[in-house]
């Protein structure tokens, strides 16, 4: 027998069994019930399976117009905070009589496995945004701008060994600075504090707001143990409320004033006093 027979005789049975194949579904959907449920759950099953994958490809195109959302009303939750510290102060709710503004801003690049870690986020000189303005979350502040370019800026983060924020130990308002342990992310040492203050896990860690780049009372850690740094000073552990592994959203804020107060330090100091 030739090899063109058989190959022929083959595609032959092969076509007769799919024409049976489809006859036999076609008279289970048609003569049976119970046959025709179990096909429409297989045909549903399968509908279901590629709709809810557009539905995820659907979902997560819109996350980013979420997150876009979420951080601006962050940020309004910020200017309206804002307003009411300076509306108790006596500086009036316009916003040009704020010492502060808050600009938001999506995270590019973030370092944080190192020493010295950075972050690069998408504002830049168009936006206003200058060397040693703030960076902060809702969770406390993130780092300091440290150079701009036209569309964006490069951030030192907190968990860098050469930064630090002044800070202050809320129910004694004792202001130290806080420093990154330079081990763990979460962690970090208010340093320098007296021996008479007491450290209490029911405190918490504020900005002090005398550094001119961060608004005073933005909450940083809570305290967790005092330990002896010298004979005339204790440092206190500080857990922090930042997650700095991942940030997506943040704001720059700036001091409005900030030029203004150097521009009167740098006079005295030159006139001697």
């Amino acid at each position: 027998m030739s090899e063109r027979p058989t190959r022929h005789r083959i595609l032959s049975i092969a076509a007769v069994f799919i024409v049976l194949e489809i006859a036999a579904f076609y008279c289970l959907g048609s003569s049976s019930d119970i046959h025709n449920v179990w096909l429409n759950r297989a045909s549903h099953r399968s509908i279901a399976f590629f709709w809810g994958g557009g539905q995820r490809i659907r979902e997560y195109a819109s996350l980013r117009k979420l997150n876009d959302a979420l951080a601006n009303e962050n940020l309004e939750l910020l200017e309206a905070l804002s307003a009411y510290r300076d509306s108790v102060s006596g500086a009036g709710l316009a916003k040009r009589d704020r010492q502060f503004t808050y600009i938001p801003a999506k995270v590019v690049k973030l370092s944080h496995n190192s020493q010295h870690n950075y972050i690069i986020l998408n504002k830049g000189e168009v936006d206003g945004i200058e060397p040693m303005d703030g960076i902060i979350t809702s969770n406390g502040a993130v780092g300091i701008v440290d150079a701009v370019s036209e569309n964006y800026c490069y951030g030192m983060l907190f968990t860098n060994t050469g930064l630090s924020v002044s800070a202050r130990l809320g129910h004694s308002g004792v202001v130290a600075p806080l420093v990154w342990d330079g081990r763990s992310p979460g962690q970090a040492v208010l340093q320098g504090l007296p021996l008479t203050v007491e450290v209490s896990e029911a405190d918490t860690v504020f900005t002090s707001g005398l550094s001119g780049i961060f608004p005073s009372d933005i909450p940083l850690g809570t305290p967790t143990r005092k330990k002896t740094s010298s004979g005339a000073t204790n440092d206190a552990e500080v857990r922090l409320f930042t997650d700095f592994s991942s940030l997506a959203y943040v704001s720059i804020v700036k001091n409005l004033g900030r030029d203004e107060i150097e521009t009167l330090e740098k006079r005295e100091k030159e006139a001697g006093r």
